[in-house]
């Protein structure tokens, strides 16, 4: 029987994923368009967006360790997480009155700072208010509302795209102003995702026996000592995975490149948010049951299989089934990475394992954005997608000879784990 305090604790995952819900919705939005308006309407080259992406991308990650610590620190991850959304909402405005590329590269870096703040908090938050054999679930179910919101930000767009290519016939090459207003109408939802925080409470659990080992926060900030052996070991897998895991980016221009009509794309990206909407849920319960390493290795595999799918087909229909198997495949490797990292961390340093592990990520990411992006534009597509497809097999491997023996937090299988199983 759970007791009120847990019930209550549980509702702050609730809270947060419709803060997730509807900051999906407007980062979608703008993420669905962002591809086409960096090349069709800026003339970016495909090094530059992978620039973006990967810088974008690594600051918030380095960011992600430092919040995560500051939270660990004043033993609060609330303000923090809200301090995250706000900076990113504020930021949603100013790409209306971007006109080159590197205009948009300091947004999404404003962007991504607020993501950087909010992250690790969130995560850590999460992770402290819920039990430790329903962590999978919980991720699961925060995951899949974010991926929902994403889901819906992509359908307003198609809409968008739609009307105005279809049914009023607007050449492509005025696709700049439709752009535009997606941009600005992406701020409203921006702006709610901050409503739900007047509900959610903090909530750090202390160590068993009531013991506090938190660093003081004027302790070293680049000491990284004092984590265990797995802890690194998994962080470095995680890592390496992040090196493979390109930027969507990429498979939104691939898609173009073999041919699907530029009015399609957000229709692309919406089958991908669909995908992993519907397997996030399910992917973090297996996990609880399955054992963390046996269904992130099968996310791993599939991830690999996607990439050199995408490398190697130039049918623009095909694209259709591999986005959906994109998103099935990382819906597996995002929630299930986060629950992972949840088992193997320090239990009072939780705000900053989870940002040690986003930022050792993001630092990957960026470099491999940033070579794949040059090996586009300096051969062709396919190099890029089976360079990353070999890289993401790897960390399979990696991940099965360091963890065979993992489990994750001990099971309880019985009816209290299957109820309210909504996929």
């Amino acid at each position: 029987m759970q007791s009120e305090s847990e019930k209550k604790d549980k509702k702050n995952v609730i809270w947060l994923g419709v803060t997730s819900f509807f900051t999906d919705v407007s980062s979608e939005m703008i993420f669905a368009v962002l591809p086409i308006f960096l090349k069709s309407v800026l003339g970016a080259p495909f090094a530059v967006i992978g620039l973006i992406e990967g810088v974008a991308e690594g600051v918030s990650s380095f960011l992600k360790y430092f919040s995560g610590r500051l939270s660990d620190a004043l033993k609060k991850r609330k303000p923090l997480a809200f301090a995250g959304y706000s900076f990113s909402t504020l930021s949603k405005l100013f790409l209306i009155i971007a006109n080159s590329w590197p205009v948009v590269l300091l947004l999404r870096i404003l962007d991504r700072v607020g993501k950087g703040v909010r992250t690790s908090p969130r995560d850590a938050l999460i992770s402290e208010s819920v039990s430790e054999s329903e962590r999978g679930k919980y991720f699961g179910l925060h995951r899949a509302m974010d991926s929902a919101g994403a889901f819906l930000g992509v359908a307003v767009v198609l809409f968008i795209f739609w009307f105005a290519f279809r049914r009023f016939s607007v050449p492509e090459e005025q696709v700049a102003p439709i752009i535009r207003n997606v941009f600005l109408l992406a701020f409203i939802p921006a702006f709610l995702a901050l409503i739900p925080f007047f509900f959610i409470k903090d909530v750090i659990k202390k160590e068993e026996g009531g013991r506090e080992k938190a660093r003081q926060s004027k302790a070293d900030l680049f000491d990284f000592k004092g984590f265990s052996p797995s802890f690194y070991k998994g962080v470095a897998v995680l890592a390496f995975l992040a090196f493979g895991n390109i930027s969507y980016a990429f498979f939104i221009l691939k898609s173009q490149a073999v041919g699907v009509e530029i009015f399609l794309l957000p229709a692309l990206y919406l089958v991908y948010n669909f995908f992993y909407a519907l397997f996030s849920y399910p992917a973090g319960r297996f996990s609880d049951r399955l054992g963390r390493v046996n269904v992130l290795t099968f996310g791993f595999l599939t991830l690999a299989a996607v990439l050199f799918a995408f490398g190697l087909s130039q049918s623009g229909v095909l694209m259709w089934g591999f986005f959906a198997l994109y998103g099935f495949s990382l819906a597996i490797v995002d929630s299930v990475a986060r629950a992972f990292v949840a088992d193997i961390a320090d239990p009072v340093r939780k705000g900053e394992s989870f940002g040690l592990y986003h930022m050792t990520a993001g630092i990957m990411s960026v470099l491999g954005n940033l070579v794949f992006g040059f090996l586009w534009d300096r051969t062709d597509s396919t190099l890029p997608f089976v360079i990353a497809g070999v890289l993401v097999t790897l960390s399979a491997i990696l991940l099965i000879i360091l963890f065979r023996g993992h489990e994750a937090t001990p099971q309880k299988v019985g009816i209290e784990n299957f109820r309210a199983y909504r996929p």
